[in-house]
C-alpha cells in the first residue's frame, strides 16, 4: 500500500500535471481590441457660367458679331481645381443647316482687361471644343478663380440667301471634371 507521504507526493504531482495541461490547452490569453472611426466624404465640383443667356442679332455672311463676355467660375463649393471644355449643343429649335453655317471665335481674356490671355479658338460652331488646357491654368482652374472669355459668332462667307432671316437656338456647354480625369465622358 501507499504511504501517506507517497500518496501526497503522487497527488501533488498529478495536480501539477493537470494544472499545466489545463493552462497549456485552455487558450487562456490576455487580449484587447480598439477601433478607429472613419468617415469618408466625396469632393464636389461646382462651376458657374455667366451670363445665363444672350442673343446675337443681324449676322451677315463673312462678318463677326461684337464679342460677348462669358465667365467660367470654379466656386468656393468646389473642393478641387477643375479642367473644363466648352462645346456647342444645337438643341432642337434650329433651322436645318443654319447651325452648321455658324462660326465661333473664343478668346480667353485677362479678366477685367482687354488683353488676350491666349490664342483664339476659331472655327465651325458645330465642331467647337475649347478646353482650359488652352488657357493660363492648364493644370486646372483653381477654387475661387474665374476665367473670362470673349465669344463672337459669325456666318460663313459662303452662306447664301437660304440663310436670310433664320434662327438658331443652341447652348454653349461647359463640362467640368477633376484634372486627373483623362477625358470628359465620366
Amino acid at each position: 500500500m501507499f504511504s501517506t507521504k507517497r500518496l501526497g507526493l503522487l497527488l501533488a504531482a498529478l495536480l501539477a500535471a493537470t494544472m499545466s495541461f489545463g493552462i497549456i490547452t485552455s487558450g487562456a490569453w490576455f487580449t484587447d481590441s480598439d477601433t478607429v472611426a472613419v468617415t469618408a466624404t466625396s469632393g464636389e465640383i461646382d462651376i458657374e457660367a455667366n451670363p445665363v443667356s444672350f442673343s446675337v442679332d443681324d449676322l451677315m455672311p463673312g462678318t463677326w458679331s461684337a464679342p460677348q463676355e462669358i465667365t467660367v467660375y470654379n466656386t468656393a463649393n468646389s473642393t478641387t481645381a477643375v479642367k473644363y471644355r466648352i462645346t456647342a449643343d444645337p438643341g432642337t429649335e434650329s433651322v436645318a443647316g443654319f447651325f452648321d453655317a455658324l462660326q465661333v471665335r473664343i478668346v480667353q481674356m485677362h479678366c477685367g482687361s482687354s488683353s488676350p490671355a491666349n490664342t483664339p479658338v476659331e472655327g465651325a460652331l458645330s465642331a467647337l471644343s475649347a478646353t482650359n488646357a488652352d488657357s493660363t491654368h492648364p493644370t486646372g482652374l483653381p477654387i475661387n478663380w474665374t476665367h473670362c472669355y470673349d465669344v463672337s459668332f459669325g456666318l460663313l462667307s459662303t452662306a447664301g440667301n437660304v440663310f436670310q432671316d433664320q434662327t438658331a437656338t443652341f447652348d454653349l456647354v461647359i463640362d467640368a471634371t477633376q484634372p486627373e480625369n483623362p477625358g470628359f465622358s465620366e
